[in-house]
């Protein structure tokens, strides 16, 4: 492999560890992830009166940032 290609393919993976690594700065007024497991969601879902919401987000995604306060509300 050339030099040149060897070079560009390991900034692009400096890059992208670089991006990767970079933290998320923490949403206000929303409370923190909670782990459930599946026996759990089930026990949950069975015994529950009221609908169950779950929401799958992540801390870098912008709209999922945007609507966790909205979400904390409910």
């Amino acid at each position: 492999m050339p030099f040149v290609s060897r070079f560009v393919l390991t900034a692009i993976v400096v890059a992208l560890i670089a991006v990767g690594c970079s933290s998320a700065e923490p949403v206000e007024g929303v409370d923190p992830p909670v782990p459930i497991t599946s026996d759990e969601m089930r026990t949950l879902l069975a015994e529950s009166t009221e609908p169950v919401v779950l929401n799958v987000w992540a801390s870098w995604c912008t709209p999922c940032r945007s609507e966790a306060p909205l979400i904390g509300k409910a």
